[in-house]
């Protein structure tokens, strides 16, 4: 990545400091909080080391200048990973994967996430607040959430992620009794599912609002080969969906807009408003596809194996 002059004025700042210090910069925030900046390509400096280096119970902002080639993992609580050094709201840093694994109040934010695995995985009881990144050709999912995790996903463009053949990871997964609440995000051209929400998960998409909608809060959820607009049938990959909801999971959808197939199975729900769905609606498993009359779009809803329509009958079309 090329730096602009500030940028190479810092790195030139921090050598100095490292070569006089014989560490990183370290300097204390306008709040108290502790910050460092970890310089991608330059010798002794690494995403990882100044995790380890933080202390227990200490609020500490990393910012990440550069592409650094680095799968990094937090265990601790309070730690912020930061692409936007410069405070200009743009993304100027990048990693590999990051790994939450039981820290709490984690915040991710303006940065380039792309590897061979996972792009962030939230599991262990982990807390974070994923904000305005491009996640992108992961080979596992673009997100994953797990084992009692709660993340908060928002402005972030998640695409291209679950890139094995056969694939079945997802461009935001979650399992095992996780929350994810999501609003303004890009989640399209992912693997086997934009969204795939399992095992007593909740996935909660839009703000709860009385007042007008804000069109920047809206999630755009799109399945593998299909682009926003398209009408119900004429695109997506065969064997891919834009969500699916199974093993009890929960899809609560406002101020969204999906196309492509949604496949709700195994004691699952779908509950629909003020939202907009161009393609089908399948399910099964005594499930529950709740779809207010708010909802607009074109497509079908088809029940099998006792699965419940409310709002709109089984064999129904959309609206």
């Amino acid at each position: 990545m090329f730096l602009n002059i500030k940028a190479r004025n810092a790195i030139l700042l921090a050598a100095f400091s490292y070569c006089i210090l014989g560490s990183s910069a370290v300097f204390a925030g306008k709040s108290n909080k502790h910050e460092s900046v970890v310089y991608c390509g330059f010798e002794n400096f690494s995403v990882q080391k100044a995790i380890n280096k933080v202390k227990h119970n200490r609020k500490v902002t990393i910012f990440i200048v550069g592409t650094c080639n680095e799968r990094v993992t937090i265990e601790k609580d309070n730690i912020s990973l930061s692409g936007n050094a410069d405070g200009d709201g743009s993304i100027d840093g990048g990693i590999t994967e990051i790994r939450v694994i039981g820290g709490r109040r984690i915040n991710i934010e303006y940065l380039d996430i792309s590897g061979a695995g996972n792009g962030v995985l939230v599991s262990d009881g982990a807390t974070a607040n994923i904000t305005n990144n491009d996640i992108h050709n992961n080979q596992l999912d673009g997100i994953g959430v797990f084992n009692n995790s709660f993340v908060r996903v928002e402005f972030n463009s998640i695409t291209g992620n679950g890139r094995p053949d056969p694939f079945f990871e997802a461009g935001i997964n979650a399992g095992v009794g996780s929350t994810v609440r999501s609003r303004g995000n890009y989640i399209a051209y992912n693997g086997y599912a934009a969204v795939e929400i399992a095992n007593q998960s909740y996935f909660r998409s839009g703000l709860f609002t009385s007042g007008a909608i804000n069109p920047a809060d809206k999630d755009i959820i799109l399945q593998k080969g299909c682009s926003g607009g398209e009408l119900a049938g004429t695109c997506g990959v065969l064997g891919t969906n834009a969500i699916e909801c199974f093993k009890g999971g929960i899809c609560d959808l406002r101020n969204t807009d999906v196309t492509g197939s949604t496949l709700i199975s195994s004691m699952s729900t779908f509950d629909v408003r003020t939202s907009t769905i161009n393609g089908s609606v399948d399910g099964s498993g005594g499930s529950l596809i709740r779809l207010r009359g708010s909802v607009t779009g074109s497509g079908s809803v088809n029940c099998y194996s006792e699965a419940i329509g409310q709002g709109v009958l089984c064999g129904g079309l959309i609206p």
